[in-house]
């Protein structure tokens, strides 16, 4: 019974940020837009730094797969690194159509002058 609210309200929360973006990417101003990636990107970026700081001082440089193969901790912080950055890349893609789409505008609204 409680599944299907947590479903709920990540839908929710999704869906308020991607309207977020949508509203603040439509902006006159570029830099509103940008906001919400760059959030996304730093929060990533911090989470992956304090990773191989925390692994470095632990002495951490391998690790294991289940099949006991040897995977270098900075390969996998990397693999990490563009996987958790799929966020970011969606939000700037949102941005890229918005802004193209005003800039369509912008420019019909110029002609029709």
């Amino acid at each position: 019974m409680n599944g299907w609210l947590i479903y709920f309200f990540y839908g929710v929360l999704i869906a308020g940020i991607i309207f977020l973006q949508m509203f603040l990417s439509r902006k006159e101003n570029k830099w509103p837009g940008l906001i919400l990636p760059l959030i996304s990107f730093g929060a990533n970026l911090i989470y992956i730094l304090l990773g191989l700081w925390t692994s470095t001082r632990l002495g951490i440089t391998v690790l294991y797969s289940g099949n006991g193969e040897e995977i270098a901790f900075t390969w996998f912080a990397i693999q990490i690194f563009i996987r958790n950055n799929i966020p970011a890349v969606i939000l700037l893609a949102i941005y890229a159509v918005c802004r193209g789409r005003n800039r369509g505008r912008r420019h019909t609204l110029l002609q029709s002058v």
